[in-house]
């Protein structure tokens, strides 16, 4: 009966090891033939219940669960649906570019992993290493190649919702980058989006990815497609990029270029009307205050170098007590979707989100998910290890201390912990150094009064005997100006007394390379870290006047 087929057929998949040849000449054969497949053009194969259920657990279910005896395939062409039947019945794909994304897409209809697994290795393997570093006409060997995956990347994201070939392309194109051409993303963005107006968003999202701070060449295609917004206004995919490229970067990579863009929208703003003519409007807003911010740094007062007004007292810290409303919408969408994707989602609106600047910042926002889904962890796989290292090569992240991860809460699940622990390319005792305050400190202090607090480090290759240091000051605080409590870097001042233990050298030290995170001692003498990347400035009670966090 059905139950004892079934219940042998497990006992058989047990005992093979797939892919294995089972006979091609068994294959549309009349004898075995228990199955009858449909296809196009009222074509038809016959195949065998038993071998096409080893493979699929979609076989599996429809011949030995529901009793159905014949598979509609009409979907796929003819040539395709024999390949991949073949293919079950040999053990052996034969892949080309031209059947890649019907095989890709029929193997994850029917659910066989093996053959999954051997399209996502042909795609990888499409662009030879070895041959790139002997091409001699480069371009026209690698830019159709690239523009293949992609193009596949974009398919299957859309036809059967899996986002693999896209990362394996992100990859890909990163380490060509690396090994053998540090300017591709300027010559093959600008070849990928010939035609820039007929792009989707999720062509113009991809080039974003893959251009990383290298944006020279989507500037240059913003620069030319706006230059008759005062006639035609602002196109749907021109607006696309100014909102999601980094203008202050692009400052910084093509100057030129950024100020023509903003010449021709400061001129064609009087002719927008709408959401285009509200949307250039906060652009230049924004713009000029970032360009205002960046020029008051470089301003020095002749004959005043050595003076107060040479360089700022003080320096914010802008990566601690952000806002934590974007995470929780990202955190309620994330919660609708199946438990496995619900990592992969929050992960991707981090690596998009411009308020991220190092991955300390990412775990932190992956350790505020995960303490409302902690059940997510038991979907923590290598995939979402390859997305973290994904992510830190696009946004060029530094390496996090393994002791952050341990005393942020992943020890409360061994498993993900040794997934990162073990991958050296996101975790470094070397690369990411953690310092220690010299002295602990009350937290209630914190919402009291301002506090001091020194850090001394050892600077690589110093002869001297005294250690460098720095100093941070957290300034709490008040019911009357809530929004007063920073946490900013002392860069010069009577802070300095001659009574630290340590030399103030501040030349390589800067907010933005440095991580801030309250280590607290619990009673099991465990230490548990206290994120401030996304709690918000405390806030004042008004019926006590206590400060809290947003975490209590």
């Amino acid at each position: 009966n059905t139950t004892n087929l079934l219940h042998l057929l497990r006992m058989v998949v047990s005992k093979i090891d797939l892919p294995a040849d089972f006979g091609i000449e068994n294959l549309d054969c009349p004898v075995h033939g228990n199955i009858e497949i449909n296809l196009m053009d009222n074509q038809k194969m016959k195949a065998n219940s038993m071998i096409l259920g080893l493979h699929s657990p979609v076989f599996q279910n429809m011949f030995f669960n529901l009793g159905i005896t014949t598979v509609d395939a009409d979907d796929f062409s003819p040539d395709i649906v024999r390949v991949f039947l073949s293919s079950l019945y040999s053990g052996r794909i034969e892949f080309t570019m031209e059947n890649f994304r019907e095989l890709n897409k029929i193997s994850t209809v029917f659910k066989v992993e093996w053959f999954t697994r051997k399209c996502m290795t042909f795609y990888d393997d499409i662009i030879d290493d070895w041959v790139l570093d002997s091409h001699d006409d480069f371009d026209s060997y690698l830019y159709p190649l690239m523009s293949w995956m992609i193009d596949e990347a974009l398919h299957a994201k859309v036809a059967i919702k899996d986002s693999q070939l896209q990362e394996i392309a992100l990859q890909k194109f990163l380490n060509i980058s690396h090994r053998h051409y540090a300017n591709l993303a300027t010559g093959f963005v600008l070849h990928y989006l010939d035609d820039f107006s007929g792009a989707s968003l999720d062509k113009l999202d991809i080039m974003i990815k893959m251009s990383g701070e290298n944006v020279s060449s989507l500037v240059s295609i913003v620069r030319t497609s706006i230059s008759e917004i005062g006639e035609k206004g602002l196109s749907p995919n021109s607006r696309y990029l100014l909102e999601h490229i980094d203008l202050v970067k692009c400052r910084k990579v093509a100057p030129e270029l950024c100020d023509e863009i903003f010449d021709i929208l400061t001129e064609g703003i009087d002719k927008l009307t709408g959401p285009d003519a509200k949307f250039v409007a906060q652009l230049l807003r924004s713009s000029l205050k970032s360009s205002f911010s960046l020029n008051s740094k470089k301003i020095k007062i002749k004959g005043a170098e050595n003076s107060s007004l040479s360089e700022p007292k003080y320096e914010v810290f802008f990566n601690v007590l952000l806002d934590d409303k974007c995470l929780r919408k990202v955190e309620d969408r994330a919660c609708e979707l199946p438990d496995d994707e619900e990592i992969s989602f929050v992960l991707d609106a981090l690596s998009d989100s411009k308020d991220v600047t190092n991955m300390y910042m990412v775990f932190e926002g992956l350790k505020m998910f995960t303490s409302n889904c902690w059940n997510c962890f038991d979907h923590f796989s290598d995939n979402v290890v390859e997305k973290l290292m994904l992510l830190k090569a696009r946004r060029g992240f530094s390496y996090v201390h393994p002791e952050f991860l341990e005393h942020l809460g992943f020890r409360l699940n061994p498993r993900a912990l040794n997934l990162l622990l073990e991958c050296r390319d996101l975790v470094s005792f070397r690369n990411s150094v953690r310092i220690a305050a010299e002295k602990s400190v009350n937290l209630n202090k914190f919402y009291s009064e301002e506090t001091l607090h020194s850090f001394r480090y050892r600077r690589q290759n110093c002869s001297s005997n005294l250690a460098c240091g720095f100093i941070i000051k957290v300034t709490p605080g008040t019911v009357e100006q809530p929004d007063l409590f920073n946490i900013q870097l002392v860069r010069r001042g009577p802070e300095y007394h001659s009574g630290n233990s340590f030399y103030p050298h501040l030349i390589n030290v800067s907010p933005e390379k440095i991580h801030l995170v309250i280590e607290e001692l619990e009673s099991d003498s465990n230490i548990r870290s206290r994120t401030i990347s996304w709690r918000g400035k405390p806030f004042r009670a008004s019926e006590n006047g206590s400060f809290y966090w947003q975490w209590g």
